[in-house]
């Protein structure tokens, strides 16, 4: 038994970009420009066409586009074939061209796809983990901030507690804690001057 041809987005992606003659990396930009969109819809509509990739991983592939994105892409695929017998026979060109080359090994195609995808979402959790580290280190500076802050504001509360018992009973117990204030700022800020 043969196996049907399977397609890959990217082998539709690499057929586009051959037949209009523009660099894949254009194709996967988020930018507008003209002469990119109507490849950018060839390839959209080709690979939900010719492949069995859901919308949202199609747009994964693509660049990450939002499956949204992916549907009116779609859909502009759609209308102007519909409408315009030029652009039907010139996407009936470059589909044959795609089944033509198609790798008949369904479960290698699936695999590179599939590796693809394990290679982005590492390097997604490697960007993420960094930025957890950055919000980490500036949640734990911000929260020894308040600590200084806290330690300052009894600092000053002591100091004021000196200076009304100062010819009092209270004064010594007052002085005591001023000195267990200033112990705790000298320790949040490493004995350094506050």
């Amino acid at each position: 038994m043969i196996a049907a041809p399977v397609v890959t987005v990217y082998a539709v992606l690499n057929a586009v970009a051959v037949h209009f003659r523009v660099p894949e990396r254009e194709i996967l930009l988020h930018r507008r420009d003209q002469h990119v969109a109507w490849p950018r819809h060839v390839t959209v509509g080709l690979a939900s066409r010719l492949t069995t990739y859901s919308l949202p991983r199609i747009g994964r592939a693509l660049g990450g586009r939002d499956h949204t994105t992916i549907l009116h892409s779609r859909r502009r695929f759609d209308q102007r074939i519909a409408c315009d017998p030029a652009a039907a026979r010139e996407v009936d060109t470059i589909q044959d061209a795609i089944l033509s080359t198609a790798d008949g090994d369904g479960e290698k195609a699936e695999l590179a796809f599939v590796m693809t995808e394990i290679e982005q979402r590492t390097a997604e959790l490697a960007q993420l983990d960094s930025v957890i580290a950055l919000a980490e280190r500036r949640l734990a500076s911000l929260h020894n901030s308040f600590e200084m802050l806290s330690a300052a504001r009894a600092v000053g509360r002591a100091r004021f507690d000196v200076i009304v018992n100062e010819f009092t009973a209270g004064q010594g117990a007052a002085r005591r804690e001023l000195d267990q204030s200033l112990d705790r700022l000298m320790r949040l800020t490493g004995g350094g001057h506050v």
